[in-house]
């Protein structure tokens, strides 16, 4: 769930943006293969950094040309949530 500062979509992004680099940093510090080898491992950690930040610069760009970079609730549930940043694909 994103901090409650997060108040539009370009916010959102960056915020998202910023876990990557922050999980980047960690694997980096305690070791690339102790990541792999957690028991522990979510779904969402199998999935590269790289393709994660390439999917949000993408999506940014979909957001800059649609003009909803500065809105917040986009899906209508009164929250700026994850799946906002989505939205603008349908």
């Amino acid at each position: 769930m994103p901090d409650r500062d997060v108040r539009t979509v370009r916010d959102l992004i960056y915020y998202q943006y910023a876990k990557i680099i922050a999980k980047m940093a960690f694997a980096a510090c305690d070791g690339e293969s102790s990541l792999e080898h957690r028991d522990d491992k979510k779904f969402y950690d199998s999935i590269p950094p790289l393709l994660e930040k390439k999917y949000l610069k993408t999506i940014y760009n979909c957001h800059n040309c649609s003009g909803t970079l500065d809105i917040g609730d986009l899906d209508g549930n009164d929250m700026v949530t994850v799946l906002d940043i989505d939205s603008v694909i349908r």
